[in-house]
């Protein structure tokens, strides 16, 4: 049922399923045809089946191996064969991905039928010959058509990725190049396997390394260029090699199947560009999707790469458009930009990190980059409207509440005002109604305490904060600001946007102020007297002198505090805190810092006002100081510090708010470790949790034994077996070829599953099966771009690299 299941869920990917050992082999036949170029049926010896091949053409095949191989086609060669970047699409049709010289991949509203037809009918009118292998079903299509040595497939699947697009049609077409895969050089002594215009297959006795060696000096002496590798691995190597702007790869391995002896494959596809490689970067790597060359060079000077492309690149007729790379030593970046005669262009960009250069160097056609400066322009002319917008500041009216004090309005988008103690939350309240109505919209997070609030809106791009503090000691503090705007204060008359009246000027005549009339200090019960007000600011003293002079009451004499040293700017490093405290974190965007200590509140607020007294801190009262709070004020010259203390478990808390501090070097925050909460500690009480931690510390308790796996059997899978059509993912876009293909069982959880692996390049299954035997998840980050898909009981998940 899982293979009907497996079956079933990738037939959108094209593929037609054949047993093997592994599990479950997904191979598309379209994909490799054994057909010769003059249309002839060329099966020789069937790998998988490990069948006889019949001995057939020998002698005209040793006729065409006499023959002076064909040259690979460059890119300007090959286009002017088959350009698919201008070659026609059905109608309606929506191409996927960069449009590319050598692939084309797209999607439209048909059957598959009616989609081939239309595919057939282009390369008819154009010349190109069909060849016998063409398949045509219900829900799947594939051909192979040859022109002046070129090999080209078409395959066309039902689109069945997106539920809406039942009906459309999968097309993808693809050219291998120009390559006579008989011409190709092999070692004495193999036996030919199949032959085909994409690809071709020879058996020998010999072992995998000696025959991947002497395959690559073979094909080095040809003219051909080590171009990476698909895999590295020694068992079962997967060499690129480039000539002009056509791929080849060479893949030696083992076939159980056989008897162990050695399989070579050719394979090959023409480039969309033709990007040269330094022979000595390590583990290079090109994508046709993108048109990139990418590697990392050792060291940390790229030097070398450069002169290697400003040399091999002028060969070409590319000439760089600076004497010198532009440079950004800061951040370790160099690139250099080349053209041609054609307005086409290759970028060499270059990364420093440490130990390595990261290298990318990229191709772009004439409308590429013309497209590219188009984007660009339509960027900067958004970026410019944008950065008007922003800066369209609007006109905002605040109207103040009318006994205001100390009005400042230092900047376009700055009010600062003080309000008689106690007004801060009725001012607050009246501003929140004011721009409510006003069209402001209020955002989550308004806070409104007896001591301090803030609250923020917005209208359109237009922001405004509103915050007050107000220790109910002295003058509450209110701070208005905003960004993109504009702040127009007025100033109230009777009633104020707090909702207060205004307060009235005495008639002539009138009983003269008592002590309780003085703004600012509160109504004193009955026989307690006046608290000691000689820490007090002196404008706080001056107004409770005249209030008592004009009461008829005896004023107190003013005393001197200590003079603020006179020093400059007070340094917030310089601020002492107790020797036990225990956290201690600065935040330098909202100039707080907060404290946490194992003493008691009382013990805390003296430190602060005992130790910053020493240290030339005032006292703007004695502050006020319970078992559970304290609110304390300190100034220093132009320096403002208000302290909140509260109690919190063991210990206390404290929040300091400052003004006029230099905030320039900030302390590194302290910051305790966290104990367990009492939900943790729960886990660690649950038996079941328990045991596995006692398990993991190595105690006693008996572990049940794992059940026995079942032994992994499996062979290697060719090339021709893993290849198929059909395959593919679009990101941002680009559209992924995942043209090679396996699956096999494993266990998850002691659940056996199915994984399907799918590759841009040949899979190397004796490293899978290799990890299955050793009962280990199979390493498949080494194909690079790849998709793995597991089937489980309700679901199928995926992963990938890209």
């Amino acid at each position: 049922m899982m293979y009907l299941q497996m079956r079933d869920a990738l037939r959108g990917l094209d593929w037609v399923s054949s047993a093997a050992v592994l599990g479950l082999v997904l191979v598309c036949p379209a994909g490799s045809p054994a057909i010769g170029d003059d249309g002839a049926p060329r099966f020789g010896i069937d790998v998988a089946q490990g069948k006889a091949a019949p001995k057939k053409a020998k002698a005209a095949e040793s006729a065409a191996a006499a023959e002076k191989p064909r040259e690979p086609a460059t890119a300007e060669q090959a286009a002017k064969v088959l350009d698919l970047r201008t070659f026609p699409v059905m109608e309606a049709g929506k191409v996927q991905g960069a449009r590319r010289l050598a692939a084309l991949s797209y999607e439209a509203p048909a059957d598959v039928k009616m989609a081939f037809e239309f595919q057939q009918r282009q390369f008819q009118e154009r010349g190109w010959k069909e060849l016998p292998s063409t398949q045509v079903e219900a829900t799947y299509a594939s051909a192979m058509f040859t022109k002046e040595g070129f090999a080209v497939h078409v395959s066309i699947s039902e689109q069945s990725s997106d539920p809406k697009k039942k009906g459309w049609a999968q097309v993808m077409i693809g050219n291998y190049g120009n390559i006579d895969m008989a011409k190709l050089p092999v070692p004495m002594g193999v036996k030919p396997s199949y032959l085909a215009p994409s690809g071709a297959s020879y058996i020998t006795e010999a072992k995998v390394p000696e025959t991947a060696e002497a395959c690559r000096k073979l094909l080095v002496d040809q003219g051909w260029t080590p171009y990476g590798t698909a895999s590295s691995d020694p068992k079962s190597p997967m060499m690129y090699f480039k000539r002009n702007a056509v791929r080849l790869m060479a893949w030696v391995s083992s076939a159980p199947a056989l008897g162990g002896k050695s399989v070579i494959q050719y394979s090959s596809e023409q480039l969309s560009a033709d990007l040269p490689m330094p022979p000595t970067a390590p583990d290079p790597s090109y994508s046709d999707d993108d048109k990139t060359v990418r590697f990392d060079w050792p060291g940390e000077d790229g030097t070398e790469v450069i002169t290697f492309y400003r040399t091999e690149l002028e060969k070409q007729g590319w000439k760089a458009t600076t004497k010198r790379p532009v440079a950004d030593e800061k951040k370790g970046q160099q690139f250099l930009i080349f053209r041609n005669l054609e307005k086409e262009m290759i970028s060499l960009d270059l990364n420093r990190f440490t130990g390595i250069v990261r290298v990318l160097v990229q191709h772009r056609t004439a409308a590429e980059v013309a497209e590219m400066e188009r984007q660009l322009d339509e960027a900067a002319e958004r970026a410019r409207q944008e950065l008007a917008k922003q800066n369209r500041k609007v006109k905002v009216p605040v109207p103040l509440p009318a006994e205001a004090k100390k009005i400042e309005h230092p900047r376009e988008n700055l009010i600062e005002l003080t309000l008689k103690t106690g007004s801060g939350v009725g001012a607050f309240a009246g501003f929140r109604d004011h721009f409510r109505k006003d069209g402001w919209n209020e955002e989550v997070g308004t806070e409104a305490g007896p001591n301090t609030g803030h609250m923020h809106f917005k209208k359109g791009d237009s922001a405004l904060s509103f915050s007050y503090f107000d220790t109910k000691i002295t003058d509450a503090e209110i701070t208005i600001s905003g960004s993109g705007v504009v702040l127009e204060p007025s100033k109230g008359k009777g009633k104020s946007a707090a909702g207060d009246e205004a307060p009235k000027t005495a008639a002539k005549g009138s009983k003269k102020p008592s002590l309780k009339d003085i703004p600012g200090v509160p109504n004193l019960p009955d026989g307690v007297d006046l608290p000691d007000l000689s820490d007090a600011p002196d404008e706080v003293q001056d107004l409770v002198k005249k209030a008592l002079e004009e009461a008829g009451e005896p004023a107190k004499p003013k005393k001197k505090g200590k003079a603020a040293p006179a020093t400059g700017a007070v340094k917030v490093a310089d601020l002492p805190f107790p020797d036990d405290v225990t956290d201690l974190e600065y935040h330098k965007t909202s100039k707080m810092i907060e404290v946490k200590t194992p003493s008691d509140v009382k013990t805390l607020a003296e430190f602060f006002n005992d130790k910053w007294e020493e240290k030339g801190w005032l006292k703007a009262s004695s502050g006020l100081i319970s078992e559970s709070s304290a609110i304390l004020k300190l100034s220093q010259g132009e320096a403002q510090v208000t302290i909140f203390i509260h109690g919190k478990d063991e210990g206390s808390e404290a929040t300091l708010t400052t003004k006029g501090l230099s905030w320039d070097s900030v302390p590194s925050s302290k910051k305790s470790p966290k104990k367990a909460t009492a939900r943790t500690k729960k886990k660690n009480a649950d038996p079941k949790t328990a045991s596995k931690a006692n398990a993991d510390t190595g105690t006693d308790e008996p572990k049940k034994s794992a059940p026995a796996r079942k032994a992994v059997s499996g062979r290697p899978v060719t090339v021709a077996e893993q290849k198929q059509t059909g395959s593919k993912l679009t990101i941002n876009n680009t559209v992924f070829k995942l043209e090679y293909g396996v699956a096999f069982e494993s266990k998850q959880n002691d659940q056996s599953t199915t994984e399907v692996l799918l590759s841009e390049k040949p899979i190397a299954v004796e490293r899978i099966i290799a990890a299955l035997k050793q009962d280990q998840e199979p390493d498949v980050a080494g194909f690079q771009r790849h998709l793995k898909l597991r089937n489980r009981k309700s679901f199928i998940s995926a992963n990938g690299q890209f």
